[in-house]
């Protein structure tokens, strides 16, 4: 399935770029009176704005896809639009432009038509700071504890939990007051590895602290081993071979610790006034057969249509923000994930739309830097023609020539680190 999702991005994101230049080009009256679109024969021909353009055999795959200019002579490889020295500086840079304008113009509406049509919930500032968070090693480093209650982010109140981490990721948030212990203190974030590291391994930092202690059993699954040991509905666990484990994400992994063999579990029942143990067989994926009891509620909204279309470019700024690790000094830097990792800050329903939405954003990102397959270097190789003379596959190497120096330098920034 991943195969044809990535099939159809291509066809989607190749029409639109290829739409999106001609339109530009044709604007600016950078054409030619007849095209022919794939190989001979040709099948049929249409006629479009004055432009002829015939379909011949088309194979829509990267690399054999194939458009020509028709001439009397025959066929011709189409010209790349900065080597068209007839027209002017500035209808070249329209004309190379147009096919990333649209391909952001498109990503931002589909991106916006998903989001205004998806149900959004989130977890509340005030429902999360009932019990806290947890916290994993990522989140530890940054200096968050397990119980923290987060109150402001630089200085100010936010919102909803999933705030804490765009700000962090996107907004570069780096001072948090924090309720640890019935005390308020200030963390300062400065372990900037560490913030790296959320992007390259995917990381959640901190969850929000959903099942509290004890851990109350809202439903024993039939037949399971918590219901031959006995577990009941509205039981409570307070401990796993009379160790107390105050967050259920450590008790779970506790659990896992022990799968394939057996576990005496405390557990305080209304009935009892003491503590009642039951031994209990773990399965091989280290769960007992029990369901338990979230103490947060969710909360439902409906985007408006503006903020909608600012959720397209907050994924951008995302992306940006992994494409400045690539060319920094870290040695986790060519780990950075694409769209599904930067999609995780945005926790959504992943459907078809919503991913090719996510693609075309992705793929805008990587048209406005300099690399092989970017429009940049086309621009750059324009504006370098205007004073040098270059070669028309100047603009298939000059990607090579920008791109790697920055990966080269990046590097080197690292072997500077270890020897000074």
């Amino acid at each position: 399935m991943g195969l044809i999702y990535y099939w159809y991005g291509y066809l989607i994101i190749g029409s639109i770029l290829l739409i999106g230049k001609a339109v530009s080009c044709r604007l600016a009256g950078i054409y030619h009176h007849h095209y022919q679109i794939g190989y001979s024969p040709k099948l049929f021909h249409i006629k479009l704005w004055g432009v002829t353009i015939s379909i011949g055999i088309v194979i829509p795959f990267p690399g054999l896809f194939k458009i020509f200019e028709v001439h009397d002579e025959g066929l011709k490889k189409v010209r790349p639009i900065w080597m068209r020295r007839e027209h002017s500086y500035l209808k070249r840079l329209f004309g190379i432009s147009g096919g990333a304008f649209l391909i952001y113009l498109a990503a931002l509406a589909l991106n916006a038509f998903v989001h205004y049509n998806t149900q959004h919930t989130y977890i509340s500032s005030d429902d999360v700071n009932a019990n806290g968070i947890f916290v994993d090693s990522i989140g530890h480093e940054l200096g968050f504890r397990n119980g923290d209650k987060i109150l402001e982010i630089n200085g100010q109140a936010y919102e909803r939990f999933t705030d804490i981490k765009k700000s962090l990721l996107i907004d570069n948030a780096r001072d948090f007051t924090v309720l640890r212990n019935d005390t308020v203190m200030k963390l300062s974030v400065t372990n900037e590895d560490a913030i790296t590291d959320v992007f390259t391994n995917n990381a959640r930092i901190f969850s929000p602290i959903t099942i509290v202690y004890p851990f109350e059993i809202d439903e024993v699954k039939a037949g399971g081993y918590a219901d031959d040991a006995g577990l009941i509905k509205g039981d409570q666990m307070v401990s796993i071979n009379s160790d107390t484990i105050l967050y259920f994400n450590d008790f779970s992994k506790c659990l896992k610790s022990f799968a394939n063999s057996s576990v005496t579990i405390g557990i305080k029942r209304s009935t009892s006034d003491n503590i009642l143990y039951r031994n209990i067989t773990v399965s091989p994926n280290g769960t007992i057969g029990i369901y338990l009891k979230q103490s947060l509620p969710t909360t439902a909204e409906k985007k408006s249509i503006i903020q909608s279309l600012n959720a397209g470019n907050r994924y951008i700024a995302a992306y940006a923000r992994q494409l400045k690790i690539i060319f920094s000094a870290h040695d986790e830097s060519m780990k950075v994930g694409g769209f599904k990792s930067i999609g995780s800050l945005f926790p959504e329903q992943f459907h078809f739309a919503r991913i090719i939405s996510l693609m075309l954003l992705s793929y805008f990102c990587l048209l406005i830097i300099p690399t092989p397959v970017s429009d940049t270097r086309y621009l750059i190789a324009l504006t370098i023609d205007q004073f040098i003379k270059l070669p028309q596959k100047a603009g298939k190497w000059i990607g090579w020539i920008v791109f790697l120096p920055l990966i080269l330098i990046a590097n080197a920034i690292d072997i500077i680190k270890v020897f000074f």
